[in-house]
């Protein structure tokens, strides 16, 4: 009879274990996927915010190199700021004159 509740409580204490092993083992997987701040989806949030970062990076640095062109131009092309005075700021040269002839814009009544 001691021999049976030997093999009863070993078995309980078996039974014990693994299901306090499993229940370690969920918490570990669940600690993994949702733990903020540390979870496998902060993870790929963060993964989709350095790709995103890296392409404004790619067309920030595309912006850098016309600007400097446009720099460029505008320190040794003479045409071309002449354009840009005619077209951005309505600048003639003596004796010119602007004749327009669009059709006013209707007035809203």
């Amino acid at each position: 009879m001691d021999e049976r509740k030997g093999q009863k409580s070993a078995s309980r204490r078996r039974r014990l274990l693994w299901r306090l092993g499993v229940l370690i083992g969920m918490g570990t997987v669940l600690a993994l996927l949702f733990l903020p701040g540390r979870g496998l989806f902060q993870l790929r949030r963060l993964q989709q915010h350095a790709t995103e970062l890296e392409e404004e990076n790619v067309r920030l640095q595309e912006d850098k190199a016309r600007l400097a062109a446009e720099i460029e131009r505008l320190k040794g092309d003479e045409a071309y700021i002449e354009q840009l005075a005619r077209e951005k700021y309505g600048l003639l040269k003596p004796n010119e004159e602007v004749f327009d002839f669009n059709p006013p814009a209707k007035r809203r009544k």
